[in-house]
This record gives structure tokens, sequence and C-alpha cells, in this order.
């Protein structure tokens, strides 16, 4: 008489995640030894005992989900392959300082750009301009204000899923001055 023939399954065969970090565990029957593979850069599947597969995953700062594939292999069986899917951050955007007063003077400032997603810059001022310098700066360059009143421009920050920030850069009049030549 031979023996039972060799089995393996595994339950769920698929899982949703959160974003954060975590561990979540799947259920194996089988009456072989098995083994677990994984090649993700985000999670760590282990075989905690004979019937239970540990899949502990890192955060997802990203909006973009992740999907592995963990695969449970045996002599005599099929392997079987179960799915992790981890859904993306929530879209973010936020600007460090949302205002900033600058001198008469021209001249540079920066702000800084917190964000998991592409954003984009506008402005339609025409004594400043606003370019993104990389994915965490706003650089403003400004032109000098020779009249004496200030001046002010909104910049807009903007990318999918989130709010756009605005951001308003005040900027000094020139100190009044009257000079009379000849003095006597």
């Amino acid at each position: 008489q031979s023996g039972a023939t060799p089995a393996l399954s595994v339950s769920p065969s698929s899982r949703s995640v959160s974003s954060t970090s975590g561990t979540t565990t799947f259920t194996v029957t089988s009456n072989i030894d098995w083994a677990v593979s994984e090649s993700s850069d985000w999670l760590t599947a282990v075989k905690t005992n004979s019937t239970t597969l540990t899949v502990t995953y890192n955060q997802n700062s990203s909006v973009d989900s992740h999907l592995a594939n963990i695969t449970l292999s045996g002599t005599g069986v099929t392997s079987q392959v179960v799915i992790v899917t981890q859904s993306g951050a929530t879209p973010a955007l936020s600007v460090y300082p949302s205002s900033g007063s600058v001198s008469s003077a021209s001249g540079t400032t920066t702000f800084t750009v917190t964000s998991n997603i592409d954003w984009t810059v506008s402005e339609n001022s025409d004594w400043l301009t606003a370019i993104k310098t990389n994915a965490t700066t706003l650089t403003v360059t400004y032109n000098e204000n020779s009249g004496n009143e200030n001046r002010s421009a909104n910049i807009t920050l903007s990318g999918t899923g989130v709010t756009s920030q605005v951001v308003i850069v005040t900027q000094s009049g020139a100190t009044p001055a009257l000079s009379v030549y000849p003095s006597s």
C-alpha cells in the first residue's frame, strides 16, 4: 500500500493590505515539508510553522500600489502562489512656509515642498518666476520693486489627487527718497 498523495494548499490565495507597515498570515494545509520563496523588496515571507505562512511588509509611502507573488513549494506537489497587494499611500502635497516676505531688492528665495506625488508650479506674475528646482524645493526669483507700494503674487502648486497649495510672496516697496540738486 502506498502512502498518502502529497498535498499543499494555502488560504486565502490573495490578500490586500493597507499602505502602513504590518504583518498578515496565511493558513497552509499540507502533508509534506514545504518551503516559501519571494523576491520582493517591500515584504518578507517566512514559514512560521507547518501550518502558517507569515508575511511582514514595509510601509508604502508611494501612491502606487505594490504587488508580490509568494510561492510555496514542496516535493511531489504543484507549487502554490499567494498574492499580496499593498495599497498606495494617500496623495499628499504641502509647502513650508506658506508665504514669504522679501525686500524691495531683487533676489531669490526658496520654499520646502513635502509630497509623494509629482507636482507642478504655476504663477502669472510679471515680477517673479517660480520653478520646481527638485522634488522638495520651490525656488522663486524676483525683480527689484522700484515702486513705493508693496506687491504680492500667488504661486500655485498642484498635482493629481491633492488640493492645490498657494504660496504668497509679498515684496516690500522701495523706500521713498527725495533728492534736490543743487543743494544750495
